[in-house]
């Protein structure tokens, strides 16, 4: 859990903080909200928890998540998540990017993924419409 100070070593993410989810985590985001990092890279698997009565939303917040050989889930197609799941990237047009193998900048504000990215919610009521111009 993330919550829980064991999985990190000892202390629990805080504002600002760098947060690397190591290979062989798999760490189940069980806040109502998460301090606002600096970063977030994810070796191993994040997930947000399943429990809409004691946490009917989950926010996470961070300028940078990186999801590099790892996994981020929200829900799954046999079990899509109810309650609401909120992700706010952080940060201004000039906040440092993130820097991809050493020279490469992949931008700032930004959800960026080598492998996993799977969100699945409840399904919609209505129908969706794409604007063919500018409002």
């Amino acid at each position: 859990m993330w919550s829980d100070p064991k999985s990190w070593g000892g202390t629990v993410p805080a504002e600002g903080d760098e947060v690397v989810i190591e290979p062989t985590w798999w760490v189940e985001l069980d806040l109502a909200e998460t301090p606002k990092l600096k970063q977030l890279t994810i070796h191993g698997r994040l997930s947000f928890k399943d429990d809409p009565i004691n946490l009917p939303s989950i926010k996470l917040q961070s300028h940078i998540i990186y999801v590099t050989v790892g996994e981020f889930l929200i829900g799954s197609e046999e079990n899509p998540f109810l309650q609401k799941a909120e992700i706010e990237l952080l940060g201004q047009t000039d906040s440092d990017p993130l820097v991809l193998d050493g020279s490469i900048k992949g931008g700032n504000k930004i959800l960026a993924t080598s492998n996993l990215v799977s969100f699945h919610g409840k399904k919609r009521s209505h129908q969706l419409t794409r604007l063919l111009e500018t409002v």
